[in-house]
């Protein structure tokens, strides 16, 4: 999914998928699973951290659930999801990224956008699957 410009490429009657929120007129979207990680296609194998919002205790009613919004810059993850990906990404970047878990938290890497090119980082990437019905 990558939201964030228009391109007159795609056309409605290209194969495609939609999906919508758990009740009419609703805002949340029931997920089946949300990770974080990575795909090799040459070997054919793939591996995600699970960082779904599945308990019940934390989340209540608004578990296993996540809305799109549109307007909102970054990923707006909880809080310990958000702990779980910063501990995640420190691990790939071998401790050069830093993440400040407050409201809107964020994440800083030591150097340029460059610098990573090679490093692999830009093969990781998350997998969002949603319920379906």
């Amino acid at each position: 999914m990558n939201i964030g410009m228009f391109s007159s490429d795609y056309t409605e009657s290209m194969a495609h998928t939609t999906f919508s929120p758990n009740t009419i007129g609703g805002h949340l979207f029931e997920l089946e699973s949300f990770g974080f990680g990575k795909t090799d296609d040459s070997a054919n194998t793939q591996y995600y951290k699970d960082l779904l919002n599945s308990d019940v205790d934390i989340y209540g009613g608004l578990a296993n659930t996540s809305q799109l919004a549109l307007n909102f810059r970054g990923l707006g993850l909880p809080g310990h999801q958000f702990d779980k990906f910063a501990n995640l990404l420190s691990v790939i970047t071998k401790g050069e990224s830093t993440c400040l878990n407050y409201l809107s938290g964020y994440c800083a890497l030591a150097n340029p956008c460059e610098y990573y090119q090679n490093t692999g980082l830009w093969d990781y990437d998350f997998k969002i699957q949603f319920a379906s019905q």
